[in-house]
């Protein structure tokens, strides 16, 4: 009996051994499960960081390209506006030039201002001998140069200034009403359209909301130059 007893206690030390190296052998197995996902966990971390930190330089690179291209267009469109200006102006000054010298009449002088809407303003000149001839003609400048896009008589007439046209109101000695028109911009083209009667001043002269324009002489290339600054 005494023998049995002690291989029975042999027998179950050896299954609690068993038990308790499978034990730390589980454990232990876990520990190096939990490792290995920590450091796949850290993998991805940096490998995350790394894409996350090459797609922000390839986006800093494109927004300095953009950058980079938009001030390099904005110096070329400030070159090339500057020679187009240079040239509007001398071509409007030598038509100025050759109104002085071809009229010494009080009547003959111009303004500008910009009908066709492109940002830069067109020359309108009255010129003649007399009340009697006088003419309005329309100057607008392109790449290729100055060309007239209107005219019509002048004689007895006063411009207004509209935000987009110009009103020629007129009268002929012994006219018993005034003769009204818009002149407007239709594609590059200039048209005027008859206007209905304007009320009556006390001075006995159509009253417009639209202030009166001023001509200047055409000796006075003062406006023209102007246009550089």
């Amino acid at each position: 009996m005494k023998r049995n007893s002690g291989k029975e206690t042999f027998t179950h030390l050896f299954a609690l051994a068993l038990i308790a190296i499978m034990a730390i052998g589980t454990i232990s197995c876990g520990q190096s499960k939990e490792e290995k996902m920590r450091e796949q966990a850290q993998q991805d971390s940096l490998m995350r960081a790394r894409q996350d930190s090459i797609k922000q330089a390839q986006e800093d690179s494109i927004a300095l390209k953009v950058r980079n291209d938009s001030i390099m267009k904005a110096k070329e469109d400030s070159t090339k506006k500057a020679v187009f200006t240079a040239g509007m102006v001398d071509a409007y000054k030598n038509k100025l030039t050759q109104l002085s010298a071809s009229y010494q009449s009080s009547w003959t002088g111009y303004f500008l201002f910009d009908i066709t809407g492109d940002g830069q303003p067109e020359l309108w000149t009255k010129s003649g001998s007399s009340m009697a001839d006088l003419m309005l003609h329309v100057y607008t400048y392109k790449d290729s140069g100055m060309k007239e896009i209107y005219e019509e008589e002048a004689g007895h007439t006063s411009y207004s200034r509209g935000s987009n046209y110009v009103l020629a109101i007129s009268a002929w000695p012994g006219d018993e009403e005034y003769r009204v028109e818009k002149i407007r911009n239709h594609n590059g083209r200039l048209s005027s359209t008859l206007m209905d009667p304007l009320p009556m001043s006390p001075d006995g002269w159509p009253q417009t909301k639209e202030p009166v324009i001023k001509f200047h002489s055409v000796s006075d290339l003062g406006p023209v130059n102007q246009l550089l600054k």
